[in-house]
C-alpha cells in the first residue's frame, strides 16, 4: 500500500504533463531512429523515381522521416495514457479557506463596502487564502448598478446590507455620519430603511416625506411654464403606448400608465436620510436597480 501511495506520488507529474512528455520523447526517438535508419537516396528504385517523377521522390522521403517521429508519438501517448488509468489519483477539491476577521461597521476607522468574498481572480475554483470584496471611499463617489430579474435578491443581498455599512459607519458622530437621498419606486424600502437607521442607533435620523406625513413635497412648485407642466402630468396619467405632443412640437413621445415614487430627502448639516412613498393604483412593476 505504501509502494502505491509513493508510486503514484512519482507519476503524478509525468501524468499531468503528458503531452508534452509525449512530444520531448517522440523529438528525440526521431532523431535517434533517423540516425541509425535513414533512407537510402541512393537505391536505384529511389533514383530512377527522383528522375521520373520527383514529386512521388520527395513525399516518400518527407513520409519516411515523419513516420520516425510520428510513430513513437502514438507509442509514448499510449504508454503514458495506461499509466494515467491505472496509477493516476486526481489532486481531491480544494478547500476555501478562513476569511479574515470581519470589521463591524459601528467600529470602522475608515469608510469602505464590503460586497462580498475575493478567491481566484482568474480560475474558478475557491481560494485557501480569502479575502474580503470591498470598495474602498473614493470607489463611492462613482455609480453602482444593480441588475436582475424581479425576485433575484437585489435588495436583500445587495441593497440593505450596502446600507446597513453606510448608515453604521461613524453612526455616533454627527459630523461623520453619512446623509444622503433615497428614492426608490416599488414603496417597500421605506420601512427597510428606517428599520436599518434604528438599528444603527440612528431612529431619530429618519424624515419620510409623503403625501400624508409632516413634510411634503410638491413636484408642481418649480419654475416651469404650465404647458410643460401639463405635458409632465400626461405623461403620467395618460393610458400605456399613447403619445401626447412634446412642448416644442418637434416629435411625438411614448408615454406609460401612472407610476408610483418615493424620494428621500437628507440635510447633510443635520446627517438626516427621509424617504416617501407615493401610493398608485398602478400595478407594481420590477424595479433592475
Amino acid at each position: 500500500m505504501k509502494l502505491a501511495s509513493s508510486l503514484q506520488r512519482a507519476v503524478q507529474p509525468l501524468i499531468e504533463n503528458r503531452l508534452l512528455l509525449s512530444l520531448g520523447l517522440s523529438a528525440t526517438s526521431g532523431i535517434v531512429l533517423q540516425s541509425l535508419f535513414p533512407i537510402h537516396t541512393g537505391d536505384p528504385m529511389l533514383q530512377m523515381i527522383e528522375l521520373e517523377r520527383p514529386v512521388i521522390f520527395h513525399s516518400v522521403v518527407w513520409s519516411y522521416n515523419l513516420f520516425l517521429y510520428s510513430t513513437p508519438f502514438l507509442v509514448f501517448s499510449i504508454l503514458l495514457s495506461l499509466v494515467y488509468v491505472h496509477f493516476y489519483a486526481p489532486k481531491q477539491m480544494e478547500v476555501s479557506g478562513p476569511l479574515p476577521p470581519y470589521h463591524d461597521p459601528l467600529a470602522r476607522e475608515d469608510l469602505f463596502l464590503v460586497l462580498g468574498e475575493l478567491h481566484h481572480q482568474t480560475k474558478p475554483k475557491p481560494s485557501s487564502t480569502p479575502q474580503w470584496l470591498s470598495i474602498p471611499a473614493r470607489g463611492l463617489y462613482t455609480g453602482i448598478c444593480i441588475v436582475g430579474a424581479t425576485g433575484s435578491g437585489k435588495t436583500r443581498a445587495i441593497l440593505l446590507p450596502a446600507m446597513r455599512q453606510l448608515f453604521a459607519y461613524k453612526a455616533n458622530d454627527p459630523k461623520q455620519r453619512l446623509s444622503g437621498v433615497v428614492l426608490e419606486v416599488k414603496g417597500d424600502l421605506c420601512g427597510h430603511v428606517q428599520k436599518l437607521l434604528k438599528e444603527c442607533g440612528r431612529g431619530e435620523d429618519y424624515i419620510e416625506v409623503s403625501l400624508t406625513g409632516n413634510l411634503r413635497y410638491n413636484p408642481l412648485n418649480n419654475d416651469a411654464d404650465p404647458y410643460a407642466q401639463a405635458f409632465s402630468i400626461a405623461s403620467v396619467i395618460s393610458p400605456s403606448g399613447a403619445r401626447v405632443k412634446s412642448p416644442s412640437g418637434s416629435r411625438a413621445t411614448p408615454i406609460s400608465s401612472g407610476t408610483s415614487s418615493c424620494s428621500t430627502v437628507s440635510a447633510t448639516s443635520m446627517s438626516r436620510w427621509s424617504t416617501s412613498s407615493a401610493p398608485s393604483s398602478a400595478p407594481e412593476r420590477s424595479n433592475p436597480c
